[in-house]
């Protein structure tokens, strides 16, 4: 016969042996947002956006009470980063040219344009922006073509003055302060660089052909 005791014994190593059988369930780990993830940033500028909260993954943002809804101000942007157009080392470049050569502003110019005399005002922008819009008595060669063509314009097969007055201008003055370093190469000994912004030209209505 079992004993009251020895049925009281039998229950609790039962029940000790069911408790070792089951492995305990580890809570996982909360998710981290990674470093510069949307998340991230979010939470880092304390946007309640996080796991769990109304706009989490999963949870539409038009539920209602959501705080991350279409007109929300905390939803998660991502803002593109423009390119820049060259490495630092060509604009390094591009500046000791233009510490090189002679150069001039928008007012310098527009004096020069007004009373031109025997100058050559020089556009080595493209064909279609020259079309597009330029300086009355200015004369285009796109610059890729500048070496080629520079010497007919000059009176080529006569003797060439390389002496000869010369303004250089483009869009922006880039073009104008390579070009103007590339007359200087081939042996002219006039040429200056006009440093302006063509958009500023029309903008003060200085004059334009079109």
């Amino acid at each position: 016969m079992v004993t009251k005791h020895a049925k009281s014994t039998l229950l609790a190593g039962s029940l000790w042996a069911i408790a070792v059988a089951i492995p305990a369930t580890a809570a996982a780990p909360a998710p981290v947002a990674a470093e510069n993830t949307p998340i991230h940033l979010a939470q880092a500028a304390g946007n309640p956006c996080g796991p769990g909260s109304p706009c989490a993954p999963g949870r539409a943002a038009t539920t209602r009470g959501n705080p991350c809804g279409p007109a929300s101000p905390v939803q998660a942007t991502t803002t593109p980063v423009a390119a820049a157009k060259w490495p630092d080392s060509f604009t390094s470049y591009l500046a000791t040219v233009r510490k090189s050569i002679r150069t001039t502003d928008m007012d310098g110019y527009l004096a020069i344009v007004k009373n031109p005399g025997n100058t050559l005002l020089l556009d080595v922008r493209e064909d279609a922006e020259f079309k597009a819009g330029h300086v009355p008595g200015t004369v285009n060669i796109p610059r890729g073509l500048l070496e080629f063509q520079i010497w007919a314009q000059l009176g080529y097969p006569k003797t060439v003055d390389m002496n000869h007055n010369i303004y250089v201008q483009c869009r922006t003055g880039g073009r104008a302060t390579l070009a103007t370093n590339d007359l200087r190469k081939i042996g002219f000994t006039n040429v200056t660089a006009v440093i302006m912004d063509f958009q500023d030209w029309k903008t003060k209505g200085n004059p334009i052909n079109n």
